[in-house]
């Protein structure tokens, strides 16, 4: 439709009959970039929708985790149950993990950025519909902040789940080392009252 809309407009003079054929084109065109916003606009909030529900499961997976390292910190356990407790973590952080993976977190190129001039032959209605391109395109930067600032959160509490799961198990592998030293030392013992 630009072309011919555009080799219209170039025209200094139309007939009727082109005058016509120019507004109908006008008239398809409106209709079709607002069927496209409309899309758009569902897309986006089925993209909401989604990145809550992920959102949602990963706070749940978090809090599992959580309660996980807690029960790690129980000196009571035993080492085979610290075990497996730090195979269950990481079961959930991978289930954590695709889940992020999935809804994703859009980047800076993903957000196309429209290069928009008013000209001085553009209609009020032209004005207003590249002023409401340009409110749309701030909101969604707007999103991708707020979505990069969760993001950044998450990867900081990423990092504290992951020191202390380290740490757990540095103690285990301490533990190990220990047992196996105590293990030699006692075979030793044995070998030599023999």
């Amino acid at each position: 439709y630009r072309e011919e809309i555009r080799g219209l407009k170039d025209k200094e003079t139309l007939n009727y009959f082109q005058r016509q054929k120019l507004e109908g084109l006008l008239r398809t065109s409106q209709d079709v970039s607002r069927d496209i916003a409309a899309i758009d606009a569902e897309i986006r909030t089925l993209n909401e929708s989604l990145e809550k529900l992920g959102r949602r499961l990963i706070g749940r997976y978090d809090a599992e985790i959580k309660n996980k390292l807690e029960e790690l910190e129980r000196e009571r356990i035993s080492e085979q149950t610290r075990r497996e407790v730090l195979a269950e973590i990481q079961v959930l952080r991978d289930k954590s993990a695709q889940i992020k993976e999935r809804i994703g977190m859009p980047s800076l190129e993903s957000i196309r950025l429209s290069k928009l001039n008013i000209e001085p032959d553009d209609s009020p209605r032209q004005i207003e519909q590249k002023a409401d391109l340009l409110k749309d395109q701030e909101d969604k930067l707007r999103r991708l902040a707020n979505r990069m600032r969760i993001q950044a959160n998450e990867l900081q509490k990423e990092l504290r789940v992951r020191t202390r799961i380290n740490e757990f198990v540095a103690d285990i592998s301490t533990f190990d080392q220990q047992e196996e030293a105590l293990d030699v030392g006692s075979l030793e013992r044995q070998s030599s009252d023999l």
